[in-house]
């Protein structure tokens, strides 16, 4: 694996993506699904104020929004970069320490915002453990699963459940469509795709699975992801932990 590889996917360079400013999967608002099923996520937990970890979190505004919920937020990225631009473009004032996990590996975590403070891990995902992380009451996953190519997923879905406990909530977004109608030299991922019977082969042993919503892409927002037309599928997907 070169140095620029990422363990949660060893194909993708995304440390040359973030300092290139290749992060067309950067939104500048926050995502409508979490304004909207939020509540939903408090109603299942029983509280209001949840301890809320955004896997993969790049630079995304969710987790302002989220804090000024008054949720506290813990997110993890394995790109110091992603980490930095959330911080400078967002005038947060921040500092930078380092912790052991379980097994003793260092990890860096950056402390961004004053009242309610964030908690920022730059880190491989995989090293962030439970006994560091803490209790995890919602799991924010816009943009970490679909970024798991496939061979990868499984051990994904192992550690979200080593990092929750009966109660815990997910709110996933996930996209569908036809991998086979699709030639790899136009688009292999990621986002990658997941099927409904997919997603229950995978977590529904271990959590209650509900869809809140789920919309065709358009054509051209399809075509941007694969080059070609295609039908694409995007859902927004409720679990809590059994």
């Amino acid at each position: 694996m070169g140095a620029l590889d990422s363990p949660e996917h060893p194909h993708i360079d995304w440390a040359g993506r973030w300092l290139e400013g290749r992060t067309g999967w950067h939104r500048d608002e926050t995502n409508s699904h979490l304004v909207e099923f939020a509540p939903r996520v408090q109603k299942m937990c029983g509280k209001e104020k949840l301890r809320t970890f955004v896997p993969l979190c790049g630079k995304t505004v969710d987790m302002l929004w989220l804090r000024k919920q008054g949720h506290q937020v813990v997110g993890v990225d394995l790109i110091h970069k992603a980490i930095e631009e959330f911080v400078s473009c967002n005038k947060l004032p921040s500092f930078y320490s380092v912790a052991l996990n379980s097994t003793d590996q260092p990890l860096t975590i950056c402390t961004a915002g004053e009242k309610n403070p964030i908690s920022l891990y730059v880190s491989d995902i995989f090293n962030l453990d439970r006994d560091t992380l803490g209790t995890v009451d919602f799991i924010w996953d816009s943009g970490s699963f679909v970024a798991f190519d496939y061979s990868m997923r499984q051990k994904y879905v192992e550690y979200i459940k080593s990092i929750t406990q009966p109660g815990s909530c997910i709110l996933l977004e996930k996209l569908d469509y036809d991998r086979q109608a699709i030639p790899p030299f136009c688009f292999s991922g990621p986002p990658f795709s997941t099927s409904d019977d997919e997603l229950q082969s995978l977590y529904g042993e271990h959590f209650d699975i509900e869809c809140l919503h789920s919309e065709c892409l358009l054509e051209a927002t399809a075509k941007r992801f694969t080059g070609i037309k295609v039908r694409m599928e995007t859902s927004t997907v409720l679990l809590v932990r059994k």
